[in-house]
């Protein structure tokens, strides 16, 4: 499953949080574009996980998140 998020929109979200959404594949890259997310919470699979540390497949999309709890 894949979700994504076209410039523009989502412009004052400031707190997202994903649950056990264990069809989701990957975050979508119009969140490098979300400026005003300022926390990013997850509750996924590691692997999933695995793709949001610093150097991961996601990281740039969400690098610059002020916190990020997975």
């Amino acid at each position: 499953m894949y979700w994504t998020v076209e410039e523009g929109t989502l412009p004052v979200l400031g707190s997202l949080r994903i649950y056990r959404c264990t069809k989701l594949k990957m975050l979508p890259d119009g969140l490098r574009q979300v400026n005003t997310l300022k926390e990013l919470k997850l509750t996924m699979p590691t692997q999933f996980s695995d793709r949001l540390r610093q150097g991961g497949e996601d990281w740039d999309k969400i690098k610059h998140v002020a916190s990020i709890t997975t």
